[in-house]
């Protein structure tokens, strides 16, 4: 008897927990895994200042879930600078064209932004997400000139418009050294010439490498050292 009334209970327990798994969906119900990938993670534009130009990238994305959906991601600003479009399309794969605009009507100045593609299931908001970190640097020419044989030349500064202090700075050619400070949300880049590097004259081009969250751009330096020396005291 007791062997019976066991077997009862052991019954029951199978069945509630049956009941149970089913209730939750089961274990072979869960919700689906989707991906989304794209072929850059971040792209950094360069414009000069007031000069029409062309910058377009195409990036290739791949998906698995029920469509694709782009745009800018929650907690990025919208920008008028940047159009985006998908071409290519098909069920699991697609043509991203990133393209700049209108960046010869905006200031010098380092701008960002974010796109964010998503695929998955969007009745149930099941979806995953892949995000392209956007750079756009509008730059003025930064250009040193003097007569080789000089012992130094000024410095010179790039303000650039900063949300905090979060850029990092490196310079890729021996002869500049840069430095930075930060106040009330503007980046003061301090850029100074090394003459010592140099053992003839000519001209010199370098950038200055400026990294921030959204990636890394370059500012365009030129440096021209003159062979022409001029003497005031010599007879004409």
């Amino acid at each position: 008897m007791t062997g019976q009334i066991n077997n009862m209970r052991l019954i029951l327990v199978i069945l509630f927990s049956s009941l149970f798994l089913q209730a939750c969906g089961g274990s072979n119900e869960k919700a689906p895994i989707f991906s989304v990938s794209a072929s850059v993670s971040s792209v950094a534009f360069t414009n000069e200042f007031l000069q029409t130009q062309t910058n377009s990238i195409a990036v290739d994305v791949n998906f698995d879930g029920g469509g694709l959906l782009l745009g800018f991601a929650p907690t990025a600003t919208p920008v008028s600078w940047l159009n985006y479009r998908i071409e290519n399309l098909t069920d699991t794969s697609a043509t991203l064209h990133i393209d700049v605009v209108d960046a010869d009507k905006i200031n010098a100045d380092l701008y960002g932004t974010t796109l964010r593609l998503s695929s998955g299931d969007t009745a149930t908001t099941n979806l995953a997400h892949a995000d392209i970190n956007v750079s756009l640097l509008v730059w003025q020419a930064l250009t040193f000139d003097d007569t080789y044989g000089v012992d130094s030349m000024a410095a010179k500064t790039i303000e650039l418009s900063s949300s905090a202090d979060n850029l990092t700075l490196a310079s890729t050619v021996p002869w500049l050294s840069v430095e930075k400070t930060f106040a009330d949300g503007v980046t003061t880049i301090t850029a100074t010439p090394n003459l010592s590097e140099f053992t003839e004259s000519g001209l010199y081009d370098g950038t200055i490498d400026i990294t921030s969250p959204l990636g890394t751009t370059q500012y365009p330096v030129e440096l021209s050292l003159d062979n022409i020396h001029l003497f005031a005291d010599r007879a004409t």
